[in-house]
């Protein structure tokens, strides 16, 4: 697979943009003004204590108050002060080695947390809607080829590594190093690599827990103690890999940045690198904007002349797959196992680069067939591999809908690059234009007994003014009757598509 990333600096905002063999298949956007505030560690407050929902509220200095469940609560909080060092020694694990947590389901959240307590705490999921930030006491920080966790003791190795042999010698590296008592999880990106170069890397991380333990002992809370790296930096240590051909920045500064950061951690990546100078915009030259303003659509055509229709809520995404256009060859199961198999790629690219969260509800056009049911869920759980995220699938139902849940961490494309409609508050739709004159004439005919004069004036957004004199104006002409009054429309840009303002002269 041919990978490259394109990347547009701003003074406000910056984008990155990782293009797959040609397809735009996911979109981090950044704003100065908002900042990502995922994997940001804080010093806290715990302000509410609810046993009902084995949950806190901690104070960590955002708008909302930080939702922290029972289950992402280490039990030792009340038997150290926080950040004494016997807090950060390892747990017992397992014969196995497997478990990082002790099971929480037999405490209370009242044995663990008291208000007013201060906890240190890692932002998992940033505030989205109308709910705070989801946080853990459990923190992790992530290198290039490790991710250190502090509190637990545990050695794993990343799950997209497909080599047994590969994660049973990364494992055994790892082994060979220092934790002090820690624990890690080696990353996709270490694949291949030495005990030298994972060494480095956990020595950095170490370095920078201590910073942070020293931070946090300095501040009162609510405090930020550790900031994850930028978005630039972060992307790249996140999803950087050796199938990328190009990388493609516009900012020269940043581009001395990336250069610098390459040297140190990824010195066969520095090539790939290339500074864009043109006067076109980087992300037109590449031709993203387009592909961008397509994201706001809730309708997505397919090759064949297929499409999908896709639903967000706060909660729930629905995915509609329709024939649109396409008619088939051959018979009616083999055209539906057709364009269900085509819509797959296209499902999971919207996924990831509309970053959909929360459940996800695909309704494929039924199969009466099973195998070819069977045939479309494993198409699925192929391509699903392409996403970072994490997901769990369902298999399809006997209504033909397959159902997932993939975890946010932060908003989705659209909710990120868009606000609430002020014509339908968020609804997604408004009134009709004939509605709406409709409506006129009953609040008239309301008015009827307290208007005086010789003409009514209403004022009304210019498309209704045009419906009532086009194909609407028997409406008109019943009033002047009814009310005895002549009717003079005047159209109002102003005025919201719904509202009119009716005035006896």
């Amino acid at each position: 697979m041919k990978k490259e990333l394109v990347i547009n600096v701003n003074v406000g905002e910056t984008r990155l943009a990782l293009i797959e063999d040609g397809q735009l298949a996911e979109i981090f956007i950044e704003r100065t003004s908002k900042s990502g505030m995922a994997g940001n560690i804080y010093k806290g407050k715990v302000k509410k204590v609810l046993p009902g929902m084995q949950s806190a509220f901690v104070d960590i200095g955002l708008q909302k108050d930080a939702f922290l469940y029972v289950s992402d609560v280490d039990e030792r909080l009340k038997n150290f002060d926080l950040l004494d060092d016997a807090f950060f020694q390892s747990e017992p694990s397992n014969e196995n080695g497997r478990k990082t947590r002790r099971n929480h389901s037999d405490k209370d959240i009242n044995e663990l947390l008291d208000i007013g307590q201060e906890v240190l705490v890692q932002i998992l999921r940033e505030p989205l809607g109308t709910k705070g930030a989801r946080v853990t006491t459990h923190p992790s920080i992530a290198g290039r080829y490790l991710v250190l966790m502090p509190t637990v003791r545990h050695i794993g190795v990343s799950k997209k590594i497909k080599s047994f042999t590969e994660r049973k010698r990364l494992k055994q590296v790892v082994s060979q190093l220092k934790t002090e008592g820690m624990g890690m999880i080696v990353r996709t990106a270490a694949e291949g690599k030495d005990l030298k170069e994972l060494k480095s890397d956990l020595k950095i991380l170490i370095k920078r827990w201590k910073m942070i333990k020293k931070t946090s002992d300095a501040s009162e809370p609510p405090a930020v103690v550790y900031e994850d790296e930028d978005l630039l930096i972060r992307t790249l240590r996140d999803i950087l890999s050796d199938d990328f051909q190009n990388i493609h920045i516009d900012d020269k500064k940043a581009f001395k940045r990336l250069k610098s950061y390459f040297t140190e951690y990824s010195p066969q990546h520095k090539k790939r690198l290339h500074l864009y100078d043109k006067d076109l915009p980087i992300f037109e030259a590449f031709d993203l904007e387009e592909k961008l303003q397509k994201l706001f659509r809730n309708k997505v055509w397919l090759r064949s002349g297929g499409h999908l229709v896709i639903n967000q809520t706060e909660a729930l995404v629905a995915i509609d797959i329709n024939t649109g256009k396409f008619v088939g060859a051959k018979n009616l199961e083999d055209t539906i196992l057709q364009l269900n198999m085509e819509a797959i790629e296209e499902i999971v690219r919207q996924i990831r680069v509309r970053d959909l969260g929360g459940i996800i509800i695909i309704d494929f056009i039924d199969m009466e067939i099973r195998s070819n049911r069977k045939k479309v869920i494993n198409a699925f759980y192929r391509e699903m591999r392409k996403d970072r995220g994490q997901y769990k699938i369902l298999p399809i139902n006997e209504f033909g809908l397959l159902q997932l849940t993939r975890k946010r961490v932060k908003s989705s494309f659209v909710k990120t690059m868009s606000r609430s409609c002020p014509y339908c508050d968020g609804m997604g739709y408004v009134k009709s234009n004939v509605t709406i004159c409709n409506e006129i004439m009953r609040e008239i005919i309301k008015l009827k007994p307290h208007l005086g004069g010789k003409m009514l004036v209403v004022r009304a957004h210019p498309e209704i003014v045009d419906t009532l004199k086009t194909e609407e104006y028997e409406l008109i002409e019943n009033i002047e009757k009814l009310t005895r009054k002549k009717i003079e429309l005047k159209p109002d840009l102003s005025l919201h598509h719904e509202n009119f303002d009716i005035m006896s002269i």
